[in-house]
């Protein structure tokens, strides 16, 4: 079993080509890349922003993707927990913590006494997304996931954030 990030997916939100400059058929790479990549054992972190409306293509290429999924529920996942959960998602929760990595949406403002590192997407390839975050300052443990900059593919844990644990608590 392998453990993997990836994160604001925004499948099937077109305005995302303008954006963050991403390809016309970056919902279409996303898909290919995790089926490609991700085993129906693995398990993969979704740090939020899943989706942009069309609500039936979602779930259908949601029941396509292997992996067991974990959704940090991002600015633009509007759906019930309850969707999410039968819609593909083992888990769903605003923030969590794994080895010793702070997992959010967006950048947080601290780290909680086991987390040595926050692990984040929202902010994408560029700062359209800083004036939100508003008096955001990034610090050494805030790490940006940003699937403009991963050609659009999952990562796997331990290269993006490292061998786990990352400290013995």
């Amino acid at each position: 079993m392998k453990t993997w990030l990836i994160t604001d997916t925004h499948f099937f939100h077109d305005k995302l080509t303008e954006l963050c400059e991403r390809p016309a058929d970056f919902t279409d790479r996303i898909a290919a890349n995790w089926k490609r990549m991700i085993a129906k054992e693995d398990l993969i972190f979704h740090l939020g922003d899943l989706s942009i409306g069309k609500k039936q293509p979602t779930k259908d290429l949601l029941g396509s993707l292997p992996g067991r999924k974990v959704l940090i529920l991002g600015n633009h996942d509007h759906e019930s927990v309850g969707w999410y959960l039968t819609n593909g998602f083992s888990s769903v929760c605003q923030s969590m913590v794994f080895r010793n990595a702070l997992l959010t949406h967006a950048p947080a403002n601290s780290l909680p006494a086991n987390a040595v590192i926050n692990v984040h997407g929202h902010l994408h390839n560029n700062a359209h997304r800083l004036i939100e975050v508003g008096g955001f300052y990034p610090q050494p443990w805030h790490k940006l996931l940003a699937i403009e900059n991963t050609r659009y593919e999952p990562v796997l844990w331990e290269k993006f954030v490292g061998q786990p644990p990352l400290i013995q608590l």
